[in-house]
């Protein structure tokens, strides 16, 4: 049984909302958060992954992250999956986060690979082995480019047998190749997920889809592309991940300030980026504006909060 109870492999996009400050960035604006969720369950986004780093959880308290996760449970009301984050430096902290997440009514929790440490490829499966065997929900690993030898991999998945998948912040060919492949020999019903929004070609190489960072920006966009990826159109669905590789290529510098600075221009604000993450400066808030325009996105993915037509 795949993710979310799925018959089979679970595909689809995981979106990761962003975080409201008020304007002093003391507080979380829990109301604009709720706003977000709901605009996105009304674009048609099939989960939810709060407290990623789009959302900037390194900047986030303990009990701010907390209270994200119980905001996007509450708000979804069962209408969409929310996969919390549960990341930390410490297992026994993941372990904790995990366990507030179930509790709480996640349906699976994302944890990436503990921050500063490097631990070796037998430390870091013992990591995730504890997260998934302290909660009832499935776990998804999140590893980076090094973190995990390929050789391991077969014993990571040997060690999580609760796992749903894993998202991977590798885009090396090879490697993705050779993941999706012993995926695929070994637990067919295990979803490979990219770390942000190549669809298409996680797709061909036999992954379930992707995390989405830019869900808020250009949720119509993001719509489009799953739908043709889906669907096996790979004449529809080549130009929409051209022009998605190409927003995420003007939005990545300084990783998530420009996506907050072009959720603004589209009327969607969220208040500012929290230090050590700066915001763009006016020059580039403008650039931006034209580079979204010349994309077509301002004319494409609406202003402010309506829903799509």
């Amino acid at each position: 049984m795949g993710l979310f109870d799925a018959p089979g492999m679970w595909k689809g996009v995981l979106c990761a909302p962003l975080t409201p400050f008020t304007s002093d960035l003391a507080f979380v604006d829990d109301d604009r958060f709720a706003q977000q969720i709901d605009f996105l369950i009304g674009q048609g986004v099939p989960a939810l992954s709060p407290g990623l780093h789009a959302g900037e959880s390194p900047s986030l308290s303990a009990g701010e992250r907390d209270l994200l996760m119980r905001l996007t449970v509450e708000v979804a009301d069962g209408r969409v999956p929310v996969v919390a984050h549960v990341s930390s430096s410490a297992t026994r902290q993941s372990v904790e986060h995990a366990q507030t997440a179930a509790a709480a009514g996640a349906a699976a929790v994302v944890s990436a690979s503990p921050y500063y440490w490097q631990p070796t490829d037998g430390a870091l499966i013992d990591h995730f082995a504890a997260i998934a065997e302290a909660v009832d929900v499935p776990l998804i690993p999140y590893v980076y480019p090094g973190d995990l030898t390929l050789d391991s991999f077969a014993a990571l998945l040997d060690a999580l047998p609760t796992a749903g998948g894993i998202k991977s912040g590798d885009f090396d060919l090879q490697y993705l190749t050779e993941l999706c492949r012993i995926v695929a020999d070994r637990r067919p019903d295990f979803s490979v997920f990219a770390g942000v929004e190549y669809a298409l070609p996680m797709a061909v190489l036999g992954g379930a889809g992707c995390f989405s960072a830019l869900g808020l920006v250009a949720p119509r966009l993001v719509a489009a592309l799953s739908a043709a990826v889906e669907a096996g159109d790979v004449v529809a669905a080549l130009p929409l991940q051209r022009k998605m590789s190409a927003l995420w290529h003007l939005l990545r510098p300084g990783y998530p300030g420009r996506v907050k600075a072009a959720c603004t221009i589209l009327g969607r604000d969220l208040g500012p980026v929290r230090p050590p993450v700066s915001a763009p400066d006016a020059a580039e808030v403008n650039a931006v504006e034209r580079e979204l325009t010349a994309l077509g996105l301002t004319e494409t993915e609406g202003f402010g909060w309506r829903a799509a037509p």
